[in-house]
């Protein structure tokens, strides 16, 4: 089931018809009893809106004309807003990311889930001793976030300190836009970023050693 990634509402998401085709390839087949003689493939563009936050998302899927049922879409990839690879988190980073990202319409919970990703970020760097205020202190002393950064991840734990108490202070939805920039700018920075460096590095050395076998080979 699709979750909304603007407000993390599960199950709200209605498409909006028309598609857009992107592209489509036709194969023609044999014709053996009940097959078709051809069968089209197409690349999709569709809008979608949460029924709930009323704001929309962009998908891209593939499509069959003949075997896809319409709950069959395979493929699919939400272009805006902008998902992030959670399997290039550790696990339980990853976890408590996800867990953060389920409650973004719940703005209070929201800020103490940001805070509990953060603990989990520093228990990955191997800082498990205090609460989070030394610990975030010392992620930025050994050298692991540049100071902007770590100033960001301070401010968040602020948040999640009204989140987590009972007091005058509430966290606004604007808030909770705040707070998820500077925890993806925080993962971006650990793990995303050097996540996509390595593929793409992997990718062009790649290349240049099948440059190489080529070259070798007319050699």
């Amino acid at each position: 089931m699709h979750r909304c990634g603007h407000c993390g509402r599960e199950g709200t998401l209605q498409s909006i018809d028309p598609w857009v085709t992107l592209s489509g390839t036709t194969i023609e087949q044999p014709n053996p009893p009940f097959a078709p003689e051809e069968t089209t493939t197409e690349r999709r563009l569709q809008i979608w809106r949460c029924s709930v936050c009323g704001e929309p998302s962009l998908r891209e899927y593939c499509w069959n004309d003949v075997y896809s049922d319409p709950s069959d879409a395979w493929d699919p990839k939400t272009i805006y807003p902008c998902e992030h690879e959670v399997t290039d988190l550790p696990e339980q980073v990853s976890r408590r990311y996800s867990e953060m990202m389920q409650v973004l319409f719940q703005p209070e919970s929201f800020a103490v889930g940001a805070g509990r990703l953060l603990e989990a970020v520093c228990a990955d760097r191997g800082i498990t001793e205090g609460n989070l205020h030394p610990r975030l202190k010392q992620l930025a002393a050994s050298g692991a976030l540049p100071e902007p950064l770590a100033n960001q991840a301070r401010l968040v734990k602020e948040y999640r300190n009204i989140g987590g108490h009972d007091d005058d202070r509430e966290i606004t939805p604007q808030d909770v836009v705040l707070i998820r920039g500077f925890v993806e700018g925080l993962l971006e920075y650990l793990y995303w970023g050097p996540e996509k460096y390595k593929r793409a590095l992997d990718a062009f050395e790649e290349r240049q050693a099948s440059r190489d076998r080529r070259a070798a080979a007319d050699g």
